[in-house]
């Protein structure tokens, strides 16, 4: 029998907030819809960027697990361009998210760290740490990844720079995904940027609570960089 081991991996975890209501509200094949938007084939004719020096990483070699309002991606660390792919990834995962008629907002974190996976079987410290970064940093509708996760990326200097295109540096150091940029700036969603800026007001003129008014006070400052009525 050989020897079981951990494998070392750039693992997102993700967080769908408001998912308890979603299942509330909404019918079961709603959902599943929701969800299998995780899986759909990223490719790299939907990329902003004309510039992007990324191939595309093979279907096989990107993991998902889903339970219910978490989503794991992750792809092992000595496939090229793993770290980029998984960025894409999610940031196009965030903006489809805003896409439904109620707006899904994700929190998020991406890590690296060693991960033992196969079959149903699933755990590790990257795992763990990656988990924790989410529930207890992230804190806002963003996906977080540690400065040195992205400086620790070994690339050529137009793939470094690339990063500019989809991350920036947050208030506590912390980089970021671009989704809410990429989400305002594309002229096929227009319609949808205007149902999100309705339903940023709704959130904050209806909801009370302190930590939902943080993350929308929080979105609302990104998206008001990007969107202005007319």
């Amino acid at each position: 029998m050989n020897k079981a081991k951990y494998d070392n991996y750039y693992i997102a975890f993700l967080d769908l907030l408001g998912f308890k209501e979603i299942v509330k509200n909404k019918e079961c094949s709603e959902i599943l819809g929701i969800l299998k938007e995780v899986k759909k084939r990223y490719n790299f004719e939907n990329v902003t960027d004309e510039n992007n020096p990324f191939p595309l990483v093979p279907d096989d070699k990107i993991n998902y697990r889903i339970m219910s309002d978490s989503i794991c991606i992750y792809i092992r660390d000595d496939i090229k361009y793993a770290l980029p792919v998984l960025i894409i990834l999610c940031t196009h995962f965030q903006e489809r998210m805003l896409k439904f008629d109620t707006p899904i907002l994700v929190r998020g974190a991406i890590f690296r760290g060693e991960l033992y996976a196969e079959n149903e079987i699933f755990f590790g410290k990257g795992l763990s740490e990656t988990y924790l970064l989410e529930e207890n940093i992230a804190q806002f509708p963003r996906i977080i990844i540690p400065m040195n996760i992205i400086d620790d990326f070994s690339g050529t200097p137009d793939e470094k720079n690339w990063f500019n295109s989809y991350l920036v540096q947050d208030f506590d150091a912390f980089y970021v995904t671009k989704y809410i940029e990429h989400f305002c700036t594309s002229k096929a969603n227009e319609t949808a940027v205007k149902k999100l800026n309705d339903y940023i007001k709704y959130m904050l003129s209806t909801k009370y609570e302190k930590s939902i008014r943080e993350k929308y006070l929080y979105l609302r400052s990104i998206f008001n960089n990007f969107y202005r009525e007319e």
